[in-house]
């Protein structure tokens, strides 16, 4: 069976202009192998998605295509599906389907597999996806919340995606201060212009931080005095006692609120907003379309051999997104 969709005649009511143009720059300016590997991606359907999909199957992937998701963009699927790419997924899908579907993609036998929904993933496409999909969570889970220009962003250790965070907050007006990294990493920050600072100072200067230290309660309940009222804190998760001491913070604040799954507390005659960045988020619905672009084209480019740094240098000579 070829695919398993809502219905094939919905690929009509595609919008084929709204394209990422990015992604298509990119996609016509290189020359790149053909790609011969077979390709399952088991992610979010959408019509940015979609686009980019429509790519890899252009420079020779053979993909099937499954979604756990609820929310599966019909229009989307049967856009794919009329393009040649094995697609299983419908928005009224069950448990029993996706079971079905399984047995569909093992048929099909991938020599590459990427699950959106699992990071436990081990091939490199795999995690230069999952980096991505965390980078967008970030950047895109703030712009819902505050305005990024002239905003002091402190960065506590420098996972492999927050380096490249690091330059895009600097494309949105941001200031970087950093704390809790390794030598070589304070060299090389320093280099690039970043305020190296100690912890106590940064949580002065700060307006949003970002916690990826992996060291046990880099925030403590006291370390709040010295926070900015109205600081954004986004912690790893709720349910896990790192980085930030939120059970003790929410036990002795003032007032703890809940807010679209966050927490919005007071505390020292302050007001601080507490973002759950591993609760389940959506990788894109709603997603501004910018963002998309920036990693739809990054993963397209890891996948033809482009370095980060070549990447970089093009993507922010390109003008026509509106955050450049």
């Amino acid at each position: 069976m070829k695919y398993k969709i809502k219905d094939i005649g919905l690929a009509k009511l595609y919008p084929q202009h709204d394209t990422l143009p990015f992604l298509e720059y990119v996609f016509n300016a290189h020359n790149y192998k053909r790609m011969s590997k077979r390709l399952h991606l088991n992610i979010e359907i959408t019509n940015y998605s979609a686009q980019f999909v429509k790519r890899l199957k252009d420079i020779g992937f053979d993909i099937i295509l499954t979604s756990n998701h609820n929310v599966v963009n019909d229009i989307a699927a049967a856009e794919l599906a009329a393009y040649d790419i094995h697609v299983f997924a419908y928005s009224d899908q069950t448990e029993q389907d996706l079971n079905k579907f399984h047995t569909y993609v093992n048929d099909f036998k991938p020599d590459i597999y990427f699950n959106e929904y699992d990071q436990t993933n081990t091939t490199p496409l795999e995690r230069i996806l999952i980096s991505y999909v965390n980078m967008n969570k970030i950047i895109n889970y703030l712009l819902a919340r505050t305005d990024l220009a002239g905003k002091n962003v402190l960065f506590v250790g420098l996972n492999p995606y927050f380096r490249f965070l690091t330059s895009l907050f600097e494309k949105f007006g941001s200031k970087i201060l950093i704390s809790y990294i390794d030598g070589l990493d304070v060299f090389k920050m320093y280099l690039k212009g970043y305020e190296i600072m100690s912890k106590d100072e940064a949580l002065k200067k700060a307006d949003i931080i970002l916690l990826d230290s992996n060291r046990d309660f880099f925030l403590k309940y006291k370390d709040f005095e010295l926070i900015n009222s109205r600081t954004i804190v986004m912690n790893a998760s709720f349910d896990h006692k790192y980085e930030c001491d939120v059970e003790k913070l929410f036990n002795l604040a003032d007032n703890v609120s809940n807010l679209h799954g966050d927490k919005y507390i007071e505390l020292f005659d302050k007001e601080f907003l507490i973002l759950n960045s591993c609760k389940p988020l959506s990788f894109l619905p709603n997603l501004n379309k910018d963002i998309a672009d920036y990693i739809y084209s990054l993963i397209f480019l890891h996948l033809i051999g482009e370095t980060d740094e070549t990447f970089m240098s093009n993507f922010f000579k390109f003008k026509h997104l509106r955050y450049i």
